[in-house]
């Protein structure tokens, strides 16, 4: 009788383990947002990382830094310029 149940659950586990991919993924990623609600719900209201000005609703007053939009901004530039020429030359040591 021992032999049966054994090869019953030995089937399962193989019919559970058997599943593509994407399926493991996809469970993972439905457990992963059930728990992320669960830590939302049940940890109480976030605290303000600054205080000061109602900007984003209290949580982080202030004004962004004008020197480092314009630097981001340079970078997204060159990053325009020289990609194209990077991607058709490879990796570096190649």
């Amino acid at each position: 009788m021992s032999y049966v149940v054994t090869l019953a659950i030995g089937m399962a586990m193989k019919s559970l383990f058997d599943r593509p991919r994407w399926v493991w993924f996809s469970l993972l990623g439905i457990a992963l947002l059930l728990a992320f609600i669960w830590v939302v719900t049940t940890s109480g209201p976030i605290a303000p990382i600054q205080f000061g000005a109602g900007q984003e609703r209290g949580l982080r007053p202030g004004t962004q830094s004008v020197a480092q939009m314009v630097a981001l901004g340079a970078a997204a530039r060159l990053a325009r310029e020289r990609l194209p020429a990077a991607l058709a030359e490879g990796p570096s040591g190649a």
